[in-house]
């Protein structure tokens, strides 16, 4: 049961996140879904701290000094706040989503777990700025503190002034810590046991969110704001592509007076990364985060997790008045020229089809697509017409390829995968 549960999961993956068929455009239109949903916390009047969101398929947590959740992508909304919460909480940090039952929230004292959709609650001492859930199990990764599994917290090494936690493509974790003038990275490659911290540092403490590459380990961007101590007066997107052995700037501006200009909250999608500024809204990198553009938005809270992308097109966004809001492909100028239809699957093994349908009219095209997540137990068999004919006109390697779309005559091609049991001998 556990190979199979696992194999479906890796199923889901492939369906609705395997492919990205070209990038939405640059500047993107935004839709309020909720005004004023959750009350922030605030200790000096208009400038709130704390808050987060979180979305997976459907399902929308967002959180500040209240916790509520939406589980038709953000329309409707009802209260889901322990009842016994500490009323010294000073607000939530950070959400997370495992599945339709099973979140988490955390505060700076305390974190909270549910497997059954907020019934009933796990209370442990001992906060954290962020939280993850595994990818294939319900055990809790928390960060600076241990993990929080079967119900029960098992406490690693402890890392002080950890800011934020991810996990890689694969499996291990890593996390960022505040120490002083400086931001540190520790690596954890037995589930959160033990710590290793790297070797180079970056020279700004005030980092309080990064990313990991979907599909790359080694790569990392992390937010420098450089709102606390000022140590350059830049607020600095920093990336390593080598797990932080050598690290390079790869967007920087000057602060917005005595505020930061980035917000400190990052997020990514299929492909794409994204972070949260002041006041351009959100910025988005479609090249690994080498070049940034705005694609407006809210303003967002500093030193929070209050963007959440579902894929490279739909972002969720909890702005500074408690207000949700979200991208709205819908309402792009000009239509998207591709969609996709997800394909699931149940069998241990087997393979999946992807349904392509074009919109595009004229000449015929190319069109680029990625395979993301774990492409170990993944074989990519091209990109077919009704007929069974081969569109794939170049598969350099095991993850992206180029189509080639007629619009006259293709107007549906279909993407076929084999997939494997991750157990599989």
């Amino acid at each position: 049961m556990e190979i199979k549960k696992r194999c479906v999961f890796l199923a889901l993956l492939i369906a609705c996140s395997a492919i990205a068929l070209p990038a939405c455009a640059q500047q993107m239109k935004w839709k309020k879904l909720a005004d004023r949903l959750v009350t922030l916390y605030s200790q000096v009047p208009g400038y709130p701290i704390g808050s987060a969101i979180k979305a997976k398929g459907n399902l929308v947590l967002a959180g500040a000094v209240d916790l509520m959740v939406s589980s038709d992508g953000g329309n409707t909304w009802t209260e889901l706040f322990p009842p016994d919460l500490p009323s010294s909480m000073l607000g939530i940090q950070d959400v997370d989503i495992y599945d339709d039952h099973t979140f988490a929230c955390s505060s700076s004292e305390y974190v909270y777990y549910t497997n059954n959709r907020g019934v009933t609650w796990s209370l442990f001492t001992g906060g954290a700025f962020a939280i993850v859930f595994d990818r294939f199990t319900d055990r809790l990764f928390v960060a600076g503190v241990g993990v929080i599994e079967n119900g029960i917290a098992r406490i690693g090494n402890r890392i002080p002034g950890t800011t934020d936690i991810q996990i890689a493509s694969d499996g291990s974790i890593h996390a960022i810590a505040w120490e002083g003038l400086l931001a540190a990275f520790y690596s954890s490659f037995d589930q959160g046991i033990t710590w290793t911290r790297q070797q180079n540092v970056l020279p700004n403490g005030d980092c309080w969110s990064f990313i990991i590459d979907q599909t790359d380990p080694g790569r990392f961007l992390v937010v420098n704001e450089d709102v606390y101590g000022h140590e350059d007066q830049f607020s600095d997107v920093f990336l390593t592509s080598n797990s932080g052995a050598t690290w390079k700037k790869c967007f920087s501006i000057p602060l917005n007076g005595f505020d930061s200009y980035l917000a400190g909250n990052s997020t990514t999608g299929f492909h794409d990364y994204f972070v949260g500024g002041k006041p351009d809204g959100i910025f988005r990198s479609s090249d690994k985060g080498e070049t940034w553009v705005s694609i407006g938005g809210p303003i967002t809270v500093p030193d929070s997790k209050t963007i959440s992308a579902i894929d490279d097109c739909v972002i969720y966004a909890l702005d500074t008045d408690g207000s949700v809001w979200v991208t709205d492909p819908e309402s792009y100028s000009g239509t998207p020229p591709f969609t996709l239809t997800n394909a699931f699957t149940d069998t241990i093994g087997g393979d999946a089809v992807i349904r392509i349908a074009s919109h595009h009219t004229g000449a015929a095209v190319d069109a680029e697509f990625t395979i993301h997540y774990d492409t170990s137990y993944l074989e990519y068999h091209g990109v077919v017409d009704m007929n069974g004919s081969d569109h794939t006109t170049s598969h350099p390697d095991g993850s992206s390829a180029r189509i080639a779309f007629n619009s006259g005559s293709d107007s549906v091609l279909f993407a076929k995968f084999s997939f494997y049991p991750i157990d599989s001998v």
